[in-house]
């Protein structure tokens, strides 16, 4: 019989995806009464597991029969052939009929030769000597016997071309079994075949440009003669990176140097395609490292025992590629262990699954390693993409400009790279620019279904986060978004963790949060699917053109979460109206927790503002002062950076009473209050008569996050200077003095309570420490305004004490800075906003017993 052998699907060679003409890497030809049952057996299974796709001819053939035709088609569609010229192989004219067209082929199609020499010495193959010379005079008889002139003349013709072919053969180079071990004879071959015939040619494989590094990482991990440890790479990246291009690069170059290796591709998509998905794969696991006959089971966790048992005898090479749950990687590599010098590659999107597995609870475990993949530089970007746009490796004249700009849109990813290069070959740049226009408006069909894959397992939960970051968080800090994020009822803490870990998130060194653009044009495309052609129906906007529109035309309702408009984004000429809002325009957006309105003039009351905000982000605030008017009471953040505001003023209209009138404002992470009347909240209870305290902190196993400090204030008038607050820890040897950036205040009262909160942190103050506070008043005032008493208290992490600034603490992750420029000595700070600040001679400072005092030095600065 004649036998086709081809590997199971997944695991053939890397021919099919070079030369798609082959079908078979080697055609074997060999004398099977000298070698079938010995040593060509051996060579044909050490091909196999060496996945190299073998065609073996395995019948008896009289002598005189003609070549049939399936072995011309198998020798014309091989891309090497392996000779194994023992003794008798020249008594077969089969075999002979065979070399010859071997050779036709070597020539005419350069298809690779080994000959193998076996029991046989060249030179009797050359000469036709010996049993060669011998089988040559058998068929010179024959030939002579025939009565048939044709036939005699054909047969004449045919000696002549196998006397040609016997001598062309023993020119070439190869290989001389006579006095060596057979075992390391078949190995030297197969490693010869793998490297001809199955490594991948890199200038022919654009899809793996801008990777060197990484396969020269790889390689040196995959052939670092460990033999006695185990180890697991894993390659991790988002959807299209390039992972499996790069795992099956390796593959191919390294497999051969192990007894078993398998390559199983796709696993995700394979599991979700079928319900037995798994089930397959694991049978071909099996194979591939057994080699043995699958079993009739149709039971993953017994096939998963026979794997396990297979890994644990056996050094193999084998890569799983797109693992996406610990189902998948348990069911395909047990609990049992590996065999020492074993080496495992795993691709997949998620960074965290390997180190999850059963194989890392063992008492010994692998050796764990990560390659994590980002993407191409621009000049690699550019090189991949004109080699699919233009079939070279730089831009056609007049397209330069246009493949910069999809170039910088694909952001180093390699599959866009391909896709859009692709669709775009030999187009106009008219077409290119509409192609531009509509990328700018959804992502490309191709691009967003792959890259969609990396969404599918997502928790709901998850997916809201990643819909929230994507259309207002990226370059955010990732303690502003939590503290934000928190707020609105979504769990950040574990829902970061599980994007970074899938790849959907970058946490940089400075802790802001970062996205690939084509990963975050896609979750903002999830958001944009919600209402493709009506904006103010969708959950979330991030457009700042159609955020000012939906806001002019008042459309928001209670879909919306969440609104972003930047003024300086939009193209006045295009508005077709004015620049102004109303603040009634916000009426109706009940359920909008996120609102960024950053140089935006708004007329109208403040109290339209959504019930819901958690975070109110207004750069570029053109007034002085703001009433805070508008609901506050959810309020965890308010970002109004690059702003003329100077105060918020909390007070009602003038017809309430005056005690309710109180006015706020923060700077250098201190927060100050203050509202007419002569008493001090009850919830601080250290105090002290007069403009000074002294405390000591008291030890505590809670996190300080700072003071409250209230002192209250008299006027033999009505208009008051708000005093200069001078902090001390003496302990430390730490002073912070505080100059209000509002010098004055007109409440209409002779009594005024001021309250501030200041956050320091574990390095500033801390239990057990002694502090200072001082009260300074201005020399033209201090005649007529006194301070009366005073008052100080810790505030710990987490404590819910029940006073005015309980919920402004919370923004300790947003206001606040860098000191430095206000510092004068080591530990000694001068707060002060103004260009120049007071000198000693404008305040009067009072004596205290406990040592504090002020130095008394006039500085500059801006």
């Amino acid at each position: 019989m004649v036998v086709f052998t081809k590997l199971p699907r997944g695991s053939s060679s890397s021919s099919s995806t070079h030369n798609h003409t082959y079908k078979y890497d080697v055609f074997l030809s060999f004398r099977g009464a000298d070698t079938r049952n010995r040593f060509t057996d051996h060579l044909y299974n050490a091909l196999l597991e060496a996945s190299i796709n073998t065609f073996l001819d395995d019948e008896e053939i009289e002598t005189g029969e003609p070549l049939k035709p399936e072995l011309e088609s198998a020798i014309q569609s091989s891309k090497a052939s392996i000779i194994v010229l023992s003794k008798n192989y020249a008594f077969s004219t089969w075999c002979l009929d065979e070399l010859v067209l071997i050779l036709d082929q070597n020539t005419n199609r350069k298809q690779i030769v080994i000959p193998i020499f076996y029991d046989v010495e060249p030179t009797d193959v050359r000469k036709q000597q010996n049993s060669f010379g011998k089988a040559m005079e058998k068929h010179k008889l024959r030939m002579e016997e025939e009565k048939d002139a044709e036939k005699r003349n054909e047969l004449a013709e045919k000696m002549e071309l196998w006397k040609r072919a016997l001598t062309q053969v023993a020119d070439l180079k190869g290989e001389v079994a006579e006095g060596r071990k057979e075992t390391e004879l078949i190995k030297e071959v197969v490693n010869n075949i793998h490297s001809r015939v199955c490594l991948p040619l890199h200038n022919t494989s654009p899809v793996l440009i801008g990777m060197d590094y990484d396969i020269k990482f790889i390689s040196s991990w995959l052939t670092d003669g460990s033999c006695y440890t185990t180890d697991i790479l894993t390659i991790v990246g988002m959807s299209g990176i390039g992972k499996t291009s790069l795992a099956k690069y390796v593959f191919q170059l390294h497999s051969s140097k192990f007894h078993k290796s398998s390559f199983i591709e796709g696993i995700n998509t394979k599991c979700k395609e079928k319900f037995n998905g798994l089930l397959d794969l694991q049978k071909q696991l099996h194979w591939d490292i057994s080699k043995r006959n699958r079993l009739q089971v149709n039971d993953v966790s017994v096939y998963t025992s026979k794997i396990e048992n297979a890994l644990a005898c056996t050094m193999v090479f084998i890569v799983l590629d797109d693992i996406d749950s610990l189902d998948q990687l348990d069911s395909l590599l047990g609990n049992k262990g590996l065999h020492p010098g074993s080496k495992i590659i795993i691709t997949t999107k998620d960074a965290s699954l390997t180190e999850r597995c059963a194989l890392f609870d063992l008492q010994v475990q692998p050796n764990p390693t990560k390659v994590l993949l980002n993407g191409l530089y621009e000049s690699e970007s550019l090189e991949l993409f004109c080699i699919h746009a233009f079939k070279s490796c730089k831009p056609k004249k007049d397209y330069e400009e246009v493949s910069k700009k999809l170039v910088k849109y694909c952001d180093g990813h390699p599959l866009a790279l391909q896709v859009l290069g692709r669709s775009l070959h030999k187009r106009g740049v008219a077409y290119w620019e509409a192609c531009i226009k509509g990328l700018k408006k959804e992502p490309h069909p191709s691009i967003k279904k792959v890259l969609h894959i990396s969404f599918d397992s997502l928790p709901s939960g998850d997916i809201e986060l990643f819909k929230h970051i994507a259309c207002f968080f990226v370059g955010k800090d990732i303690y502003l978004c939590e503290t934000i994020l928190n707020a609105c009822d979504i769990e950040t803490r574990s829902g970061i963790t599980n994007l970074n870990d899938r790849c959907l998130l970058d946490i940089k060194w400075d802790n802001t949060l970062m996205m690939h653009s084509l990963i975050q044009e896609i979750g903002r495309d999830l958001v944009r699917e919600e209402s493709p052609l009506k904006p103010w129906k969708r959950s979330r906007l991030w457009c700042h053109e159609e955020s000012f529109k939906v806001l002019r035309q008042r459309k928001g309702n209670g879909n919306l979460l969440g609104l972003a408009l930047d003024m300086r984004m939009l193209d006045g000429k295009k508005l077709n109206g004015p620049f102004k809002l109303k603040t009634s325009s916000l009426s109706n957006m009940d359920n909008v927790m996120l609102l960024q309105l950053d140089y935006v003039q708004l007329n109208g009351k403040f109290e339209n503002f959504p019930e819901e905000l958690r975070w109110l982000c207004m750069h570029g605030f053109p007034l002085k002062s703001i009433r805070l008017d508008f609901p506050i009471e959810n309020l965890v953040a308010l970002d109004m950076s690059y702003s003329n505001i100077e105060s918020f003023d909390m007070s009602s209209d003038s017809s309430q009473p005056p005690a309710k009138r109180q006015k706020m404002y923060y700077e250098f992470e201190i927060f100050s209050m203050f509202f007419l009347g002569d008493e001090i909240p009850n919830w601080i209870s250290c105090r002290s008569k007069g403009p000074s305290i002294s405390y000591t902190i008291p030890s505590s196993p809670k996190k300080l996050r700072g003071l409250n400090f209230c002192c209250v204030e008299t006027h033999s008038r009505e208009n008051f200077q708000l005093p200069m607050i001078q902090i001390s820890n003496i302990s430390k040897n730490h002073t912070w003095t505080y100059h209000h950036y509002s010098k004055g205040v007109d409440l209409g009262e002779k009594s005024l309570t001021l309250l501030s909160h200041w956050m320091f942190g574990p390095n500033e103050m801390e239990g057990g420490d002694q502090v200072t506070v001082i009260v300074y008043h201005h020399v033209y005032s201090s005649l007529e305004q006194f301070t009366m008493e005073c008052g100080i208290g810790v505030v710990y992490e987490e404590e819910k004490e029940d006073d005015v600034l309980s919920y402004y603490k919370s923004w300790n992750h947003i206001i606040g800075g860098d000191l430095s420029p206000f510092q004068l000595t080591t530990g000694e700070y001068f707060l002060d906003n103004e260009e120049f600040t007071p000198s000693r001679e404008d305040y009067e400072f009072p004596s205290i017993d406990d040592g504090g005092s002020f130095k008394g030095r006039c500085h500059f600065y801006k």
